[in-house]
């Protein structure tokens, strides 16, 4: 896992190994202010950073908290853990609505991530024996390449019309 919020939040980012290191993640490298996000929760902030400290077992970050907590901090770190942990994988969609160019950048990216997943297992599977380092990249590319489908899928879905109520005397 990386330790330092300017790692994270610069593209090195965070690969936890236990839901405790999500947790972390999202309240220490969000760049959010924990006292603000724990005013919010109704928690106290030492109660905060000591239940997102993973070396802390005696203080368990309440699982009522984590969709809060993770709207409030922007990080969504646990539950792409707990996706992972479950074999699968969490795919966050746009919040506005694409323009047509957009939506063929989308394509044009998801059909780049195909082709890095291609490349990933490839080279996994060129000298006949898959290191786990190697399937860990080959995960994480066809993970990427998943939702940047998703996020097109996702787009162009939220282009279909729909029809307007139409006004009849004043009244819909």
């Amino acid at each position: 896992m990386t330790k330092s919020r300017k790692q994270c939040q610069s593209g090195d980012v965070c690969e936890p190994r236990s839901l405790g290191e999500a947790v972390y993640c999202m309240v220490h490298h969000s760049g959010m202010d924990v006292a603000e996000v724990a005013k919010l929760l109704c928690v106290r902030t030492g109660y905060l950073l000591d239940a997102a400290n993973p070396d802390r077992d005696e203080v368990q970050f309440q699982a009522r908290m984590l969709a809060p907590a993770m709207t409030h901090f922007k990080n969504v770190k646990p539950l792409q853990f707990l996706c992972r942990e479950m074999n699968g994988v969490f795919v966050s969609f746009p919040e506005v609505s694409a323009t047509h160019d957009d939506v063929y950048r989308g394509m044009c990216d998801a059909i780049e991530e195909v082709g890095q997943s291609s490349s990933a297992v490839k080279k996994a599977l060129t000298d006949d024996v898959v290191t786990e380092e190697e399937a860990d990249e080959a995960d994480k590319e066809i993970d990427e390449a998943v939702a940047a489908l998703l996020r097109v899928k996702n787009s162009v879905r939220a282009k279909v019309s729909r029809p307007r109520p139409q006004i009849v005397g004043g009244q819909r």
